[in-house]
């Protein structure tokens, strides 16, 4: 066994954490900072290079300062806005994503004279996880149904850091799994002789190979064969594993669902914003009309109108 490509692996994997670690972390720190009077770029710094206590920490202050604003009467954001039926859009075509990979072969096994072997998401903990993360994509869609949503985009970044993680450690994963075949296959052993290391007696029986499997190419004289005198040196070296489009579907998933994650915060960052800026502005009026108010001066505050325009995005 080549250690080397193991130790490799090993490290690309801590690597892969790290990072989704940070880039998660720098998305709650986001999400936190924009509900208070915190510094954006603070709070990403803090979430991501500091990811529990800091994450507690802006937690305190965002939530301390935060005036939580309810949504206009008759608001509902992912229709009457165009912003909002963007976000829609690309949160369909992340579960589309989704909902295709449950199709699609996640791994895929060729032995030399054996068609090759497609392991899918159905009946694995793989699509259970599919399932739940639909389910994740439905909640973000309704908790953003009349303004944009933090929860939303944090659940979303959450699951979209995980399914990137997963998704790149699968595919650095096939050169480990071809070295560890190749060495098993190079020990002499049979299938009862595994059988009997495992206290295992008398199950392994005897079967029939397919049509069109030659069975020279297993090492073998016959068709009907005793399980138990497989020599395993003979098939597995000749194993080659790799992973199928479903993984790189969920790859696809992980990053759209972080830029997703991003680009919501910031519009909920932008709507917070607009609604703490302040409703009045000075106007000057003629003085004479102003002693007529009781004013006592030339300026007074008046509510600024509104005029019912818009801007592009919220049209």
């Amino acid at each position: 066994m080549d250690l080397n490509i193991w130790l490799n692996f090993l490290m690309q994997s801590a690597m892969i954490a790290a990072l989704a670690s940070l880039v998660f972390g720098g998305l709650a720190g986001y999400a936190l900072a924009s509900l208070g009077s915190i510094p954006v770029w603070v709070g990403i710094l803090v979430g991501a290079l500091i990811p529990v206590l800091g994450l507690l920490i802006l937690a305190i202050v965002a939530l301390a300062s935060h005036k939580k604003m309810a949504p206009l009467p008759g608001e509902l954001w992912w229709i009457r806005s165009r912003a909002g039926r963007v976000f829609l859009t690309a949160l369909g075509i992340l579960a589309a994503v989704l909902l295709l990979s449950m199709f699609l072969g996640w791994f895929k096994m060729r032995i030399a004279g054996i068609p090759a072997l497609s392991i899918g998401a159905w009946g694995t903990v793989i699509g259970a996880v599919l399932v739940i993360s639909l389910v994740v994509v439905v909640g973000a869609a309704a908790l953003g149904v009349r303004r944009p949503t933090r929860t939303g985009a944090v659940l979303m970044g959450w699951f979209g850091c995980w399914w990137m993680f997963l998704s790149v450690v699968a595919i650095a994963l096939q050169a480990p799994a071809v070295s560890l075949a190749s060495s098993v296959g190079a020990l002499k052993y049979t299938v009862g002789d595994v059988t009997k290391l495992l206290n295992l007696e008398n199950v392994a029986g005897e079967v029939r190979l397919p049509d069109g499997v030659d069975p020279a190419w297993l090492g073998l004289d016959s068709s009907t064969v005793d399980l138990s005198t497989v020599d395993l040196g003979q098939a597995i070296p000749d194993l080659s594993f790799s992973v199928g489009p479903g993984w790189w579907l969920a790859l696809t998933f992980g990053f759209g669902a972080v830029v997703w994650s991003f680009a919501m915060i910031n519009r909920a960052s932008e709507r917070t914003r607009a609604c703490a800026a302040p409703a009045t502005h000075l106007i000057k009026i003629d003085p004479v009309q102003s002693q007529g108010f009781g004013a006592p001066g030339p300026y007074t505050n008046m509510p600024q109108p509104y005029n019912g325009q818009r801007n592009y995005w919220e049209q």
